[in-house]
C-alpha cells in the first residue's frame, strides 16, 4: 500500500483500508492489461478518486468522475426510512477534487470530471470501455442508473465496486434487482466494516481460501486470477 493513500483518508468517506482496495482493484486491472478506462460515480471531495488516480497514474488510462456537488438527492421509498435525514448531505467541491487529484499525480489530461445529476451527466459522451466501476451513489435511483448505464461498458474481467452496500438499503436493493433485471448472479466479495460489495464481471468460479480477501490485513490485496 503506498504511502500517499494516508493523507487521502481526510478527503474521502472510506477507510484506509477501503482507499487501499480500490488502489489494488485499479493497479491489478492495469496490470492485467484490461481495456477501458476507470469510473466513478459519488466523489465527494476525491479521495477516493485519487486513491484510483495513484494507481493509474503511469497507465495510458482516464478517470471518469460523476457527482452533483450539490450533496445526496431526495431518497425515494426503496432507500427506507432512515435514508431521509441524510438528503442535501456529503456536498463536495470540484476544486478540492481537482486538488486530490492533483496530489496524486493524475494528469489533468487523465481526468473527465462531470458535474451534475446522472440524469444530466449520464447523458454526455462518456468511456467506451470500462475496467473499473466504483459506485458510491448511496442512493437507490442512482446507484441503478449507474448499474444500467454503464454495466455493458464494463469490459470482461473488469470489477464492479458498490460502496457501503451493508450502509445503504437502496444500494442494496439496487443490486438485487439489476441482477434479476439482467438474469446475472455474480460471484460476489465483501469488504471493510460498511460492507463494501465488488466483483469481476463474468467471472464464473469460486477462488480457494487462500486467494479470497480475508477480514484480516490482507483484505485490501485482492488476488483475482485470470
Amino acid at each position: 500500500m503506498p504511502e500517499e493513500l494516508w493523507p487521502l483518508r481526510h478527503e474521502a468517506l472510506n477507510s484506509i483500508e477501503g482507499l487501499a482496495l480500490l488502489y489494488n482493484l485499479a493497479a491489478q486491472a492495469c496490470a492485467r492489461q484490461l481495456p477501458g478506462d476507470m469510473v466513478e460515480c459519488g466523489v465527494y471531495n476525491g479521495g477516493s478518486a485519487a486513491a484510483i488516480g495513484l494507481a493509474i497514474r503511469h497507465y495510458p488510462k482516464r478517470l471518469w468522475l460523476y457527482d452533483s456537488f450539490q450533496g445526496l438527492p431526495t431518497p425515494t421509498i426503496p432507500d427506507g426510512h432512515e435514508a431521509a435525514r441524510f438528503a442535501g448531505e456529503l456536498i463536495g467541491k470540484p476544486e478540492r477534487v481537482q486538488a486530490r487529484l492533483a496530489e496524486a499525480g493524475l494528469s489533468a489530461d487523465a481526468t473527465i470530471l462531470r458535474e451534475g445529476w446522472f440524469a444530466e451527466t449520464f447523458a454526455q459522451p462518456g468511456p467506451d470501455a470500462v475496467a473499473l466501476l466504483h459506485i458510491d451513489a448511496d442512493f437507490y435511483d442512482g446507484v441503478r442508473a449507474a448499474l444500467r448505464h454503464f454495466y455493458d461498458r464494463v469490459v470482461v474481467g473488469g470489477v464492479i465496486i458498490l460502496d457501503d452496500f451493508a450502509w445503504w438499503e437502496g444500494t442494496r436493493r439496487a443490486f438485487y434487482e439489476f441482477c434479476v433485471e439482467r438474469d446475472v448472479a455474480p460471484i460476489i466479495h465483501r469488504h471493510g466494516v460498511t460492507g463494501a460489495l465488488y466483483w469481476f464481471k463474468e467471472e464464473t468460479y469460486a477462488r480457494s481460501h487462500a486467494t479470497r480477501p480475508t477480514a484480516g490485513p490482507s483484505s485490501a490485496e485482492p488476488n483475482p486470477e485470470t
